[in-house]
Parts: C-alpha cells; sequence; structure tokens
C-alpha cells in the first residue's frame, strides 16, 4: 500500500512538471533529501525515482520559459572544483572507484545547477525551504517523538541507503534543517502554522540529540548560539532555547551522558582516534600528491602507504573513513582541491552577508535577510559538525549554495528595478520598495 501511494504521488507531481518545470526540481531534490523510497517495503524501495524526475526535469528546466543564470561567484568555484576533481580522478589511487564516485557527485553538482536555473523568484525559493523542511523535517519530527518516548536510550537513525543513514550523519542533516523551521513560520500568517514549525523546529533539535552523536552535541551548541546571535526577540528566544536544553538534558539517560563526556577523554576513544589518524593520514597524501588521492582512496593499502606506523581497521577489516568535510577534500583532492573548497563557502557566506545588508530596514525584502541569516545559522551547523563527518558531497550545502544564489539575484533586481524608477523620476524617487528615499532639491 505504501508503495502504490508513493508512487501514485510521485506520477502527479511529476505530471505538474510539463506545465511548470520548477516542480521537476522539487521533486528530484524532495527524493534526494528524504529518500521516500526507502520507507517502503516493496517494489518502490529500488524505483529509480530520482533518475526518472531527472530525465524529465532537465530539457523542461533548459526550455522553461522562465530562468535564470545560477552561476554566482561561489557557483563558478564550484564548477572549478568540479574540473579539478576529474584531474584528480585521473591520477586516482584507486582509479576505477574514482570515477564511480565522480559520476555521483557529477550529479549532485549538476542537478544543484538546474535548481538554481529555476529559483527565479520569492515564490520558489521559498518552496524549495520547504521541501528541505519537509523532507529532513519529517525525520526531525518523527525522531523527536520517538527520542522522548523512549527517554533517550535508543539512537535516531536516518533512511538506509542515503547520504544521512548513520546517527551522526542525520544529526547534521537535522540541526541544518532546524534554522528553516523558524525561517517558514516568519512567513505563514496563521497562528496554529507558525506554532506547528516551531514545535516542529524543537522536535528536530530533540531528535538531533536523540542520535547520540557526539558531533551533534558540538553542532548544535554553536548552531544554537549562532541562531541566538541573528535573531529578534533575543530575551524570549534565550529563554525559550534554556528551557528547551534543560527538558531535553533532562531526559536524557546515564548512557547518553557518559558518550558525551568521551569528548573530553577521546585519547582512550578508539573511534576518535581512528580520526586523528584518519587526518594524519590525508594530510600526508596531500604533502606527497598535488592532486591527492582521488575519490575513496580511504584503503588499507592507503593507510599503510602513508601510515607505515600502523593504522586503524573498523569492525569489517577495512581501514576507516575519514570524517571530516575537509580532510576528505584534502586527502582525495589534494591543498588546491581544499582552497577552492573552502573559497567556495567564503563566498556564499559573502553573499548571505550582501543579502541581509541590502535588506536590513526594507520591508519588501525582510525575508530575503531572515532567510540568509538562518543559511548561515544552517551552514555553521555543516562546518562544525562536518568537521567530524565525510559528508563534503552532501547535497543539501550544495542546494544552498544556489538559494543563496537565487536570493541575491532576487534582490538584486528588486534594486535595479527601484533605481530604473529612481533614473525615470525628475525629482521624486519612489519608495514602494521601501528602500529608496526621497529626494532633496531640485532637479
Amino acid at each position: 500500500m505504501r508503495d502504490i501511494a508513493l508512487v501514485v504521488i510521485f506520477c502527479l507531481v511529476l505530471l505538474r512538471v510539463f506545465k511548470e518545470p520548477l516542480y521537476g526540481v522539487l521533486l528530484w531534490n524532495w527524493v534526494s533529501f528524504m529518500n521516500p523510497h526507502r520507507l517502503a517495503y516493496g517494489f518502490a524501495y529500488s524505483f529509480p525515482f530520482a533518475l526518472i524526475s531527472a530525465v524529465v526535469t532537465i530539457p523542461l528546466a533548459f526550455g522553461a520559459k522562465r530562468k535564470v543564470n545560477p552561476m554566482s561567484a561561489a557557483a563558478i568555484g564550484m564548477c572549478v572544483l568540479w574540473a579539478w576533481m576529474a584531474v584528480t580522478s585521473v591520477y586516482a589511487m584507486i582509479p576505477d572507484e574514482a570515477w564511480i564516485q565522480y559520476k555521483k557527485v557529477s550529479k549532485i553538482f549538476f542537478m544543484a545547477i538546474v535548481t538554481g536555473m529555476l529559483l527565479v523568484d520569492k515564490a520558489a525559493i521559498n518552496k524549495m525551504i520547504a521541501v528541505i523542511v519537509g523532507s529532513f523535517g519529517y525525520y526531525g519530527v518523527k525522531g523527536g517523538i520517538f527520542t522522548i518516548i523512549t527517554g533517550g536510550t535508543q539512537r535516531v537513525w536516518g533512511p538506509s541507503g542515503s547520504f544521512v543513514e548513520g546517527n551522526n550523519e542525520v544529526a547534521v542533516a537535522l540541526l541544518m534543517t532546524a534554522p528553516f523551521f523558524y525561517y517558514l513560520s516568519s512567513q505563514v500568517r496563521q497562528r496554529f502554522l507558525r506554532l506547528a514549525l516551531l514545535a516542529g523546529m524543537g522536535l528536530t533539535v530533540v531528535a538531533a540529540v536523540g542520535t547520540q552523536s557526539r558531533g551533534a552535541l558540538l553542532a548544535g551548541g554553536a548552531m544554537l548560539f549562532y541562531f541566538w546571535f541573528k535573531v529578534k526577540n533575543k530575551f524570549r528566544i534565550a529563554l525559550l532555547g534554556g528551557l528547551l536544553v534543560g527538558v531535553i538534558l533532562a531526559m536524557m539517560p546515564a548512557a547518553w551522558y557518559q558518550r558525551m563526556h568521551t569528548i573530553e577523554t577521546y585519547q582512550q576513544d578508539a573511534s576518535a582516534m581512528s580520526r586523528l589518524k584518519a587526518w594524519t593520514v590525508a594530510t600526508r597524501i596531500a604533502q606527497d600528491r598535488l592532486t591527492g588521492g582521488g575519490f575513496e582512496l580511504w584503503s588499507v593499502n592507503a593507510y599503510t602507504l602513508y601510515s607505515p606506523e600502523g593504522f586503524y581497521r573498523n569492525s569489517q577489516g577495512g581501514a576507516f573513513d575519514v570524517h571530516s568535510i575537509y580532510f576528505e577534500i584534502l586527502g582525495e583532492h589534494g591543498f588546491p582541491g581544499l582552497i577552492a573548497y573552502l573559497v567556495i563557502w567564503w563566498l556564499v557566506f559573502k553573499d548571505t552577508r550582501w543579502v541581509t545588508a541590502k535588506a536590513k530596514g526594507v520591508t519588501a525584502l525582510q525575508w530575503a535577510g531572515d532567510l540568509a541569516r538562518m543559511i548561515q545559522v544552517s551552514l555553521i551547523a555543516y562546518a562544525t559538525g562536518g568537521a567530524f563527518l565525510g559528508l563534503a558531497y552532501f547535497d543539501l550545502p550544495w542546494c544552498l549554495l544556489f538559494i543563496v544564489g537565487a536570493v541575491k539575484t532576487v534582490v538584486g533586481k528588486e534594486i535595479a528595478a527601484s533605481a530604473t524608477g529612481v533614473d525615470a523620476a525628475s525629482s521624486a524617487i519612489p519608495t514602494q520598495a521601501g528602500f529608496v528615499r526621497t529626494r532633496r532639491g531640485g532637479a
């Protein structure tokens, strides 16, 4: 029954794509983020939903009447990194595995560009944010309720076969999603919806704690602090946030505290030490090879070559993964890849600050400023939590890159439209957009 319902929903939205291509990228991102087919138990479990939505959407997107140029400075940086990844795959330590992963990453990058093409206005951008909230929020609300019912004695996990299958990975995804609940609550008028979205945000944070991820504890602390710094009504937010944290801490079992306490005694923790070993290996590879080791280099052979003093094996007898977005990029694509990666996210943050500066005090652009700030909060969670997880190619951050570019484009068009109105008038400057003042003096 679940399989049939999923296919029916998918087909109905797919039919809408032929009329409005935007729904194609919404559909593709929904399938990629939520992995709804992994919630089924029959034929839908392995049905190629993403492939079908992409094949239908791509030609319609390029032929759409309303589309924009998605290539911001950050997007161009992504394309430079994408090209460099092709080079590192040529010289990869395990070429066959590298090219397989390169194709996967290429799909993510390409569909992120297609998504950016169709985010032409505020309505389209808000629909994309709603897809993010609905996709990961499902696991957040469900996981939050599960954590409360079980008293935190069992871990929250993500959908199988996805980027966020593991408890650590889904924790970062949930923390990245939580700020967008808050943003959408500011965009709805109905009090019930606002309260529901705020409750969903709280449950999502509870679910992140319920993953029992130590990285989530650090990322959550950084995210909540930055969130408080970026929102209005700081006293009310601090009061509610303190109450939420107090409830969570009172609810979690002793085993959770013992696990979190291992952060202080990482030298005695095999998992933590394996990360340090992997980071050392990644650095040595980058120092030895300009192009790094290429995708999927994390093998026993790589550890043997670059860690002669010994290495850790996982429970299956293989080498541990690198568990860090920064060292993952460094080891796989060398120092040029890491520099490009860091520059990309610096440019994204720069664009969000540009948006908040232009939107400040402008009623018509308040939504843009609010969204830019929440994207900053989300990326803080990613940057902090990702320091301990191999999520460099996770599709959500790359989607946010193009959302930021779309918001900047919309704001730029609003400013340009206002400037055109100013030029057309001889003495008075229109104030309908709220960001121009009346000119003093004569023409």
